[in-house]
């Protein structure tokens, strides 16, 4: 199969042409990578090609949403942005059998609902940048820039 008809990109009306789903179709082991809020696949392009010249298949799907305008974003819902994912997953499923998520920022927390709800066939997680914070730190970290304007740290 030559390399033009192993890259596929999704054709996604009103969409960025950069910020559309691309399927790198390759090996049996599957990648799906999850963009941050307010990001699209672009971001995760070149991890994307990198994980593709290892042999994966490769998922860069786009969030619901997202790559279209800021309109878009603030209408978009929860349940829309789970069922995204679920999309890109079924798209990965369909040349893949066993995979991973790659989750950026907020696309961790779409990564962590799919191991929850689809956790078939999943190999692992790999979260980028991913906000966990427990209540204790995250009440530290905004207290932290006041204590130290005061002086009390």
């Amino acid at each position: 199969m030559s390399e033009q008809h192993r890259i596929v990109t999704v054709e996604e009306h009103g969409v960025h042409r950069r910020a559309r789903s691309t399927v790198y179709r390759g090996g049996k082991v599957g990648i799906l990578l999850v963009h941050g809020l307010a990001g699209s696949s672009e971001d995760l392009r070149t991890t994307a090609e990198f994980l593709h010249s290892l042999g994966y298949t490769v998922v860069n799907m786009r969030v619901a949403g997202h790559g279209t305008t800021p309109k878009d974003l603030a209408e978009t819902t929860e349940d829309v942005w789970r069922e995204s994912a679920l999309t890109g997953l079924a798209l990965l499923r369909q040349h893949a059998h066993y995979f991973y998520v790659l989750g950026f920022s907020f696309g961790g927390s779409l990564a962590i609902d799919l191991l929850i709800r689809e956790p078939y066939h999943m190999l692992g997680l790999i979260l980028v940048g991913m906000p966990i914070w427990t209540t204790r730190e995250r009440r530290n970290r905004l207290l932290l820039p006041l204590a130290r304007r005061t002086g009390k740290q």
